[in-house]
Formats: structure tokens, sequence, C-alpha cells
């Protein structure tokens, strides 16, 4: 089984990466964008547990930076870390 976990910076956090990438598109492809946002996803083949799964997450995300979830998107995450 594949266990999917996508940690991004917290939203009240400047994202560095994000104001880089956003940079480099606009330069690049010579359209404005608002804004651009980073996240970080993992993919791991193993046959977790759903408490092994969130104890991994817990391990890879940082609870004052980060939110992190499984299998699912961040931005309507209301009980993530």
């Amino acid at each position: 089984m594949v266990t999917r976990i996508e940690i991004g910076l917290r939203p009240d956090l400047r994202d560095s990466r994000g104001e880089e990438t956003s940079r480099a598109a606009q330069s690049f492809f010579k359209i404005p964008l608002a804004r651009v946002r980073t996240r970080d996803v993992y993919r791991i083949d193993a046959d977790l547990t759903g408490a092994e799964s969130e104890r991994v997450l817990r391990e890879f995300a940082d609870p004052v930076l980060h939110r992190g979830a499984l299998a699912r998107d961040l931005d309507g995450m209301a009980d993530g870390l």
C-alpha cells in the first residue's frame, strides 16, 4: 500500500521557495503570478497502519512551521498538523 504525505509551510509564514519559483516562472513564462506556495510530497510504499502513517507525518512535519496531511489536500485541512 502507498501512503501519501504532503507537508507545506503554515499559511501565515513566508514561503521563500515559493517566491523564488514565482520569480523564475514569471521570468520564463512572462505571466504574472499572484502567489506560489510549495509543498513536499512523500509517497511511502509500505504496509503502514493509520497510526503508523500519522506517526510518520508527525516526524516529518515540524508543527511550528508546517501543516501536514495524509492522502488529502492541505488547503481545506482542519485537523492536520
